[in-house]
């Protein structure tokens, strides 16, 4: 029993990890094309919008992040379901 936990958790962490990645990787790519043409259509300078883009970082990084679930809450729901 303790095997068949300890995969199901090495599976999911596999998958959480492959998932942020994968949008890691989605973000980057659209982040490209959508700073170019924001700053296009709203006719302001790269400089204005990437202080902009820093102000929004510092302030979402300083708030509460009580949404994301731990590690430990996802195995326990992860094995009440199979």
């Amino acid at each position: 029993m303790l095997r068949s936990n300890s995969h199901n958790f090495e599976r999911i962490s596999t998958l959480y990890g492959s998932m942020a990645l994968f949008l890691t990787v989605v973000h980057n790519v659209f982040l490209l094309y959508y700073v170019e043409m924001f700053v296009t259509v709203y006719k302001i300078d790269k400089t204005s919008f990437w202080i902009g883009e820093i102000a929004f970082l510092v302030w979402n990084s300083t708030m509460p992040q009580t949404t994301a679930p731990s590690p430990r809450t996802v195995f326990l729901v992860s094995n009440y379901f199979h």
